[in-house]
């Protein structure tokens, strides 16, 4: 048949099939290899970093004890920077920058980069994002920086409901966030709805006997005090 004969032919031209999947076992057989080496290598320094970032934090908590603050920072931003994309990392040396050393700058930028990298990772409606914004916000208001403050607790707030609703525990510890930020404005009116709204999650969500409702209640109480 002549048109069969053609076809053969054509097939013939480009290229010798036998050849060429031999070749092409070859390729993947090494690339199969390649993989395999690029796996090896990939666990040898997780386990590096790990090896690493534990030494890091024992030279940090020597410090630490030596009361060798910036030494102890030094070694929480070695570990931070051999992962940034461990969240617990990056938050305890910003963490620790704000309560030892008042660095809030560099703990805002560190706080700025764990956002994104959450959001990256995780996206935006996620419990981790949320509680970042919530220690951000904190890091502001000691910074005076109070609008951006704002903004942090009121992201992490319409996450929280997003994921959880309204009556849930980690709504009430962001409206508790919302409470002493008004309350560090003088806004005490405006602290009180917050402060109020988390009393009446957590004593629906916790109980009305619950350990957890004492702090809300004296943060009432010294809102009355400046309200009169």
């Amino acid at each position: 048949n002549g048109e069969l004969a053609k076809a053969d032919s054509l097939l013939i031209t480009a290229g010798d099939i036998e050849r060429e999947y031999a070749a092409l076992l070859r390729h993947r057989a090494i690339n199969q290899e390649l993989h395999h080496d690029i796996e090896q290598s990939e666990e040898f320094t997780r386990k590096r970093i790990e090896d690493i970032a534990s030494r890091c934090y024992s030279k940090h908590q020597i410090h630490s004890l030596r009361y060798e603050r910036d030494s102890a920072a030094y070694y929480l931003e070695l570990r931070a920077e051999l992962d940034p994309e461990n969240m617990e990392w990056q938050v305890e040396f910003a963490e620790y920058l704000i309560e030892y050393i008042a660095d809030y700058d560099t703990a805002l930028t560190i706080y700025d980069k764990a956002v994104a990298k959450s959001i990256e990772i995780n996206g935006e409606k996620h419990t981790e994002t949320a509680d970042i914004l919530g220690l951000m916000g904190l890091c502001c208001q000691y910074s005076k920086e109070y609008d951006k403050a704002a903004e942090c607790y009121n992201r992490a707030l319409d996450i929280n409901v997003e994921l959880f609703g309204e009556e849930h525990e980690r709504t009430a510890i962001t409206y508790k966030y919302l409470g002493e930020y008004y309350t560090g404005l003088n806004d005490f009116s405006k602290a009180e709805e917050y402060f109020n709204k988390a009393l009446y999650i957590q004593q629906k969500v916790l109980g009305i006997k619950h350990s957890d409702n004492a702090t809300l209640y004296n943060s009432l109480g010294s809102n009355y005090n400046f309200l009169g």
